[in-house]
């Protein structure tokens, strides 16, 4: 397996603008996306997300490793853009929604600081969010990823 890291300098102060960010962002969860559905039909036996035994943790703060839904599969645990392209994948590799889409919210939590979390989008416009599924936002909470 060939092992290729990409590494973006988003959402810094003095490299690229926060707009120029969420637009890079959005095409990277495209990009994402796609990679996944390609594997999900090249491997028609991959286990849905659902019931594949992963469950949801936060990455640490300013650590973002993507991964693809084979490299998922040799953990236990993924984040929110990790679980969302898996589930868009799904649902356009499947035919059930061709227009599904990863997508990411962001909302200020501190003064020039935004938080985002990526959901998935259906192409009627509803919106699931398989990180909440996989346990996000439960008093038990999974461990945090680790670098």
């Amino acid at each position: 397996m060939q092992e290729i890291r990409l590494h973006w300098e988003l959402f810094k102060s003095g490299v690229l603008s926060r707009r120029t960010s969420e637009l890079i962002m959005g095409r990277l969860l495209s990009l994402q996306t796609l990679v996944n559905v390609e594997y999900l039909r090249t491997h028609p036996d991959t286990p849905a997300l659902y019931d594949s035994g992963l469950r949801y943790a936060a990455e640490g703060a300013y650590n973002e490793e993507w991964k693809s839904i084979p490299v998922a599969l040799t953990g236990d645990v993924l984040d929110c853009e990790d679980a969302a392209t898996f589930r868009a994948a799904e649902l356009i590799a499947s035919g059930d929604d061709p227009e599904a889409r990863a997508v990411f919210r962001g909302r200020m939590i501190a003064p020039g600081r935004r938080l985002y979390h990526v959901v998935t989008r259906r192409g009627d416009g509803t919106i699931e969010d398989p990180s909440r599924v996989l346990g996000m936002g439960t008093r038990k909470r999974p461990r945090r990823l680790t670098p």
